[in-house]
């Protein structure tokens, strides 16, 4: 079994990510070989951003005039440039090395609100 917690992307590794990890650990011990394994993210205001610019139509528009690129992974331009908004909007940062972070801690909520498979990788800022 498997415990998996995730860590808010502002937090700094120390006191707190400490405890987490310990309650992490004690949790595991409790529930021992259960198969439940709940997974939780801090979703904020991500799925309203996120849900207005799809209803607005911004995914069609920017995969409609923007052209894949043979590196790009599975996101469309479209998707990746809705989900950067809605980070930056969220965070209230612009840089693109930061996003990677944070889409490991949102990848199973942003999986959902897209419809399709969200890794950290698609927004790696070496792609």
């Amino acid at each position: 079994m498997q415990v998996l917690c995730s860590f808010p992307s502002s937090s700094i590794l120390g006191e707190e990510s400490t405890r987490r990890v310990q309650l992490a650990q004690q949790a595991q011990a409790i529930l021992g070989q259960s198969d439940l394994v709940i997974i939780t993210e801090r979703v904020d205001d991500v799925a309203v951003l996120i849900g207005q610019m799809v209803k607005m139509g911004l995914v069609e528009v920017l995969d409609r005039h923007l052209p894949r690129h043979w590196k790009q992974r599975r996101v469309s331009w479209g998707w990746t440039a809705v989900i950067w908004l809605a980070y930056i909007l969220t965070e209230g940062d612009h840089r693109k090395v930061s996003v990677e972070a944070y889409i490991t801690g949102m990848h199973h909520t942003l999986s959902q609100l897209s419809g399709q498979r969200i890794e950290p990788l698609d927004f790696s800022d070496d792609r």
